[in-house]
């Protein structure tokens, strides 16, 4: 307690806090701060937490997605890269494949810079690391898993595994047979088209990949030779639901070139060219071929001693109509009316006129 004289006569009097009530404020206060910062914190790593393990969930149904989109070709055991599943903000290393004893999808190290999950989806396992960060090994079983060529390009698919940090990106070199590699190519890709080739030439690929810690596998050599002449070009004018549909093959003309097509499923496999199996084109440049019901057909160039082949699927043909019953009408009574049709299998109602 302190008195203070104003010098009117008038006293008042001033309470302040002692140094042992200011101190017992600042522990009761560092209590408090002890129980509810690890309290907050906890709460702010369970909400990232659930957030990663909600992205994370999105993965399985892009996959499950992806296999529908690509005929249910279904994931192997080897995986797929995160990278070419369509995600919204894919910012994911690592794979998912199909476990071969289970055959569930799970997760290879999948991962951001925080957070890495691996397992099934009901039995997932979600560690607060980067995937990358217990690698110590390069990636492996760098290879060439698939490539198209033509007469002056070639497109190029890419694969490897590292199931710690993933696969970052590829590094690859084309240059003739007989051509040094002065330096590599790299690309965040798992498909690149490589331009400006020469024509009937003997190619060698050199391809390396690299993982999440920049670690870089040993070099793959593959051989590959563009072609001597063009294989033909086909599309399809519609992959909808139609009662008939146009396929346009669109062919660059070469000398001692023959343009052929076929509807004989018999002969996909034949090289012999058999006038009586192959229709010869009659046009310089471009087939239309108009189809009224479900088939595949074949097309092919050939110079006579090589046979270059196109198969087209031709689907989703319907020419049959609809039928329809109507039920619930007398004639006497102002009843409900169903009208119920009945169509090709595997085909829906578009809708009703009446």
């Amino acid at each position: 307690m302190q008195t203070v004289n104003t010098g009117g006569g008038v006293y008042y009097s001033r309470k302040g806090l002692t140094l042992i009530e200011l101190l017992a404020v600042i522990v009761i206060l560092a209590i408090i701060s002890l129980i509810a910062v690890p309290i907050t914190l906890n709460i702010i790593e369970n909400a990232q937490i659930n957030s990663f393990k909600n992205s994370v969930l999105n993965i399985f149904r892009a996959a499950e997605i992806y296999e529908l989109e690509n005929n249910l070709n279904k994931i192997d055991e080897v995986g797929l890269e995160i990278s070419r599943l369509n995600l919204t903000n894919n910012h994911f290393t690592g794979k998912i494949k199909r476990d071969k004893k289970t055959n569930l999808l799970t997760l290879v190290t999948v991962g951001d810079n925080d957070y890495c999950a691996n397992g099934s989806k009901n039995a997932l396992i979600i560690g607060k690391s980067s995937c990358s960060t217990s690698d110590t090994t390069p990636p492996i079983n760098v290879d060439l898993k698939n490539y198209d060529v033509t007469t002056n390009s070639v497109m190029l698919e890419f694969t490897a595994i590292d199931y710690e940090s993933g696969i970052k990106s590829y590094l690859y070199c084309l240059v003739k047979e007989n051509e040094e590699c002065t330096s590599f190519k790299e690309t965040t890709s798992s498909k690149v088209i490589e331009h400006n080739l020469e024509q009937n030439k003997d190619y060698k690929l050199l391809l390396k990949a690299k993982n999440g810690r920049d670690m870089e596998s040993e070099v793959t050599l593959k051989s590959l030779t563009t072609l001597s002449f063009n294989k033909p070009s086909c599309t399809l004018d519609s992959d909808t639901w139609a009662v008939k549909k146009t396929i346009t093959c669109t062919y660059k003309k070469e000398n001692n070139i023959s343009y052929l097509y076929s509807f004989d499923g018999t002969i996909w496999l034949d090289e012999s060219n058999d006038a009586s199996k192959w229709t010869t084109t009659q046009t310089e440049k471009i087939l239309n071929l108009e189809i009224d019901e479900n088939k595949i057909i074949y097309v092919r160039t050939t110079d006579g001693s090589t046979n270059l082949n196109v198969q087209l699927v031709v689907d989703k043909i319907d020419t049959t109509i609809p039928s329809v019953v109507i039920t619930g009408y007398d004639g006497k009574t102002n009843n409900d009316v169903t009208l119920t049709a009945v169509t090709t299998p595997n085909t829906t109602i578009s809708g009703y006129t009446y």
